[in-house]
């Protein structure tokens, strides 16, 4: 996967690809060079980073992703957990969804990626940017992450997201192991999750 980090303050390359054709550019250069994947995300996650508005990160990403999927044969991913930019971000050419909440920051974006039959990531966090550190708390850490990518899994499912358009890993240690699941687009769309939200 080639990351695409369009913010001035990501942990690793904040601000060098800010600029919308300097990210275009290096997509186009991962995806020569062989990335499987490009991941374009506008907002760092890191602890302590501040929120991003929903209007800011569309201004960020979606003309990148548009360029992006014009120049690339890849599946271009979006990295956000707000629902908005997800549906603008699909509608422009990405087909993978890469949040890091494992829907439990918006959970209505489960019913954006079952509308667009796209695929999913599902990645595991407590808590926000500002409080990470502090709900990092665990007795069992393998245990307690596989059990929320399981409420973060059947979420989804209840939304209408297919099982083959769930991406997840975890460690198999102590635990039921979990497959990673093919990247591929859901055929199967429903409008409407019945099932029980993942607690934040």
């Amino acid at each position: 996967m080639g990351v695409i980090n369009v913010t001035p303050d990501s942990f690793s390359d904040g601000g060098v690809l800010f600029d919308r054709d300097a990210a275009v550019d290096a997509g186009v250069r991962m995806a020569e060079e062989g990335a499987a994947i490009i991941d374009v995300g506008g907002e760092s996650t890191r602890p302590g980073a501040a929120t991003v508005d929903g209007a800011e990160e569309h201004r960020r990403v979606i003309p990148v992703v548009e360029a992006l999927a014009k120049r690339v044969d890849v599946p271009i991913s979006v990295d956000t957990y707000k629902a908005s930019t997800a549906n603008a971000a699909l509608a422009a050419g990405a087909t993978i969804v890469n949040d890091i909440s494992g829907l439990r920051y918006e959970p209505e974006l489960a019913n954006v990626v079952a509308k667009h039959g796209a695929a999913v990531i599902l990645m595991h966090t407590r808590g926000r940017s500002r409080d990470m550190y502090q709900q990092a708390s665990y007795g069992d850490v393998v245990a307690e992450v596989l059990d929320e990518l399981r409420e973060s899994m059947s979420f989804a499912a209840s939304a209408g997201v297919s099982r083959s358009s769930l991406a997840r890993w975890a460690a198999p240690l102590r635990a039921a192991p979990l497959q990673a699941a093919p990247l591929q687009t859901a055929r199967r769309r429903r409008p409407h999750a019945t099932g029980p939200r993942p607690q934040p």
